[in-house]
């Protein structure tokens, strides 16, 4: 699929939804100013996103640039994405997905999840790398986020050669995510391993630490490394 631009309409909530899709390209297309996600891949398996440019105003909710779930096999590389939300979100039942030389910001950075929100179904993401990628300006860099008293897994992800630029939050695990302000322990909770950090560098922002692990009592997270 190729275009040169597209302003999404009012009436839509994403711009792009790709359903049930398998063996597909997107590529060198120009999306602006989506009232919600600018595209969503959605049970889908063989996809190829490249050269897109998303853009929206830096503080419009739930705008996420690219956001896929319960697909496989992904492709996702040189596009720029500036947004109110994540750049690029996963979300449950995905595997296999590879995302390079992105440039990300402002916005919310790379997320996995959230995943496992109390009542939702096994909700699980493997075999994720994202490498040589840009986050500049964004609230959040690299992120993983999972429900208390959820179920399912996080597992085989990898960060490399990732650079910041004035980010506030570079790296996080955070298993206690909610939308109230507290999160209590659960008996049960989304099991994270395998996630895996190289060449991770850059400036953040001083009023926040550069680095947050909030890992649950009940499935702590595996790190397998860190520099």
């Amino acid at each position: 699929m190729e275009a040169e631009y597209i302003a999404a309409s009012e009436a839509a909530k994403e711009a792009l939804r790709f359903f049930m899709s398998n063996n597909m390209t997107v590529q060198d297309l120009k999306v602006q100013n989506s009232p919600e996600f600018h595209f969503r891949f959605d049970s889908c398996r063989g996809v190829l996103v490249s050269g897109l440019s998303i853009s929206s105003p830096a503080l419009s909710p739930n705008t996420d640039g690219i956001h896929v779930e319960n697909t496989q096999d992904v492709l996702i590389t040189n596009s720029v994405v500036s947004n109110g939300d994540d750049c690029v979100s996963i979300g449950a039942g995905t595997l296999n997905v590879h995302i390079e030389n992105v440039t990300c910001g402002p916005g919310h950075g790379i997320s996995i999840g959230s995943l496992g929100k109390p009542g939702s179904s096994l909700a699980c993401v493997a075999n994720v790398t994202v490498r040589n990628a840009m986050i500049r300006h964004s609230d959040n860099g690299l992120r993983i986020k999972t429900w208390q008293g959820g179920s399912g897994s996080v597992s085989s992800v990898s960060f490399e050669n990732v650079r910041m630029d004035a980010v506030r939050n570079p790296i996080i695990i955070d298993q206690y995510y909610c939308l109230s302000h507290s999160c209590e322990n659960a008996t049960t909770a989304v099991f994270v391993s395998g996630v895996s950090y190289a060449g991770i560098r850059g400036t953040y922002d001083v009023r926040s630490p550069p680095i947050h692990f909030g890992c649950s009592d009940a499935v702590p997270s595996l790190l397998q490394n860190y520099y």
